[in-house]
């Protein structure tokens, strides 16, 4: 997503009804760059508000085994010792966890709830308490998605502009535009590595070369309104 795309996002998010009880999760996915697996997972233990930081340790995954139990949610290592990180807090994904902590306690917790010996999960269900999937979460985005395009086609028509319309967006999307803000405001690949949990360096440098690519065309542009070689 774009700046101005992400903003729209997360505005449409915080003032809809319907909506808003999952504005903090989309805030944490946004400003972490976790994978979603990785985000569902999450267990209060792993995040330490005195120091602002999440511990990536697990992944939370619905499979069928087939061992004729049908899908069951499991808990997974991660592929590579890079997925072991710990990511620091910005202030907004501080304040989201702590709206789903009193969110939380108001509801009663987690329960009894225990998946592979984790118990305390952050992610939960309104409704029945329980823990999301990840095909849920996409599904649920798609349909925010598609509600806010409708009500901003409508707006529009009546205000007679042309709409400003959200492209299609998954929790892979939310994770790449984390990535590419970081790549925006830092220059250390390494560090922009070790945050994201990429394995394979080349990855990040992919969206690294990219976004500065993108960089230098924006200051290019700007800079011949300014100045005439000719």
């Amino acid at each position: 997503m774009t700046i101005d795309e992400q903003k729209c996002f997360l505005k449409f998010l915080s003032e809809s009804e319907r909506y808003k009880a999952y504005f903090p999760l989309y805030t944490i996915l946004l400003g972490t760059g976790m994978r979603i697996g990785e985000c569902l997972g999450l267990t209060w233990k792993e995040v330490d508000f005195k120091n602002g930081l999440i511990h990536v340790t697990h992944t939370l995954r619905y499979d069928d085994y087939g061992d004729g139990r049908g899908h069951q949610f499991h808990i997974t290592e991660p592929k590579t010792e890079s997925g072991k990180r710990t990511i620091p807090m910005i202030e907004d994904v501080r304040k989201a966890f702590l709206t789903i902590r009193k969110t939380n306690m108001m509801l009663g917790g987690s329960g009894d709830l225990t998946v592979d010996g984790y118990r305390d999960f952050i992610f939960l269900t309104i409704k029945n308490r329980q823990l999301y999937t990840q095909g849920s979460i996409g599904e649920m985005l798609k349909r925010a998605v598609n509600s806010y395009n409708r009500e901003e086609t409508e707006r529009a028509a009546k205000e007679k502009r042309e709409p400003f319309l959200l492209p299609h967006l998954t929790p892979h999307i939310m994770r790449h535009t984390f990535c590419t803000r970081f790549c925006e405001n830092e220059t250390n690949v390494r560090v922009i590595q070790e945050i994201m949990g990429h394995s394979d360096i080349s990855v990040t440098m992919g969206v690294y070369s990219h976004v500065t690519t993108d960089k230098a065309k924006e200051c290019m542009e700007s800079m011949e309104k300014n100045m005439k070689v000719l």
